[in-house]
């Protein structure tokens, strides 16, 4: 599977700016031949973002789905994506998956939340997210979900090869990049995709340091600490 990983700055609440990352980041992963391009987690509307997230988040269906859903048919490019997720009065953290015909295939919805800022916005949820894209079974964690043992094993359990990880994750913990994501990857003899927010927003540093994480345990892709834009065939990097 040809992976692309859109390592990038947040939105900070302009989902004009989160829409031109990703016909950007598929626009790339396009003229790349990439089968799926991986991006942060909550890119609608940002991360750090309590009131945006708040006042903008959208149900299953709404425009921001159906705006990724065009795009990423016009890529031929599947997608992995974070965003803020409402149903009824509960916010949910959810990343969805679309395949390369903007048809959606998976939705996720985070199950550990990090944090006192991300437990008084968003309600946990508990569901696995498995499902079957260019012949290999795939999951979905976000973020904090896969510095657990239980969740990426469960996937692994049910025959899950490739574990996709939008994330937001600050400096001040990156070494869930170069020792957490290898654990996990080794562990249970998946491939792991981290795709992390880099920059500054509000009073948070991101990592970048975005990964892709090999069965064996080794970095098949390691993004630096700034804005990029990253390739990897993981059946020929194996």
């Amino acid at each position: 599977m040809k992976i692309a990983v859109h390592q990038c700055t947040s939105p900070a609440g302009d989902v004009a700016i989160a829409l031109s990352e990703v016909r950007s980041a598929l626009a790339m992963a396009s003229a790349g031949q990439a089968d799926i391009c991986v991006l942060p987690e909550l890119l609608f509307p940002g991360y750090n973002q309590p009131e945006a997230i708040r006042a903008l988040a959208q149900v299953q269906g709404g425009s921001w789905e159906v705006s990724v859903s065009h795009m990423a048919a016009d890529a031929n490019c599947g997608i992995v994506f974070g965003w803020a997720e409402r149903e009824g009065d509960v916010i949910y953290n959810a990343a969805s998956v679309f395949d390369e015909n903007g048809v959606k295939i998976a939705h996720y919805r985070k199950h550990h939340l990090f944090g006192p800022q991300e437990k008084e916005i968003f309600e946990s949820a508990n569901q696995d997210c498995v499902f079957t894209f260019r012949d290999t079974l795939c999951g979905v964690l976000i973020c904090y979900d896969i510095e657990f043992t239980e969740p990426a094993r469960k996937l692994a359990g049910q025959g899950v090869q490739h574990i996709f990880v939008p994330t937001a994750n600050p400096d001040q913990y990156a070494d869930v990049s170069d020792v957490t994501l290898r654990s996990r990857a080794l562990e249970n003899a998946v491939t792991v995709t981290y795709a992390n927010l880099c920059g500054v927003e509000g009073d948070l540093t991101y990592s970048g340091l975005s990964v892709v994480a090999g069965p064996d345990g080794k970095h098949l892709l390691r993004c630096g600490t700034t804005r990029s834009f990253s390739l990897i065939d993981t059946d020929e990097a194996s």
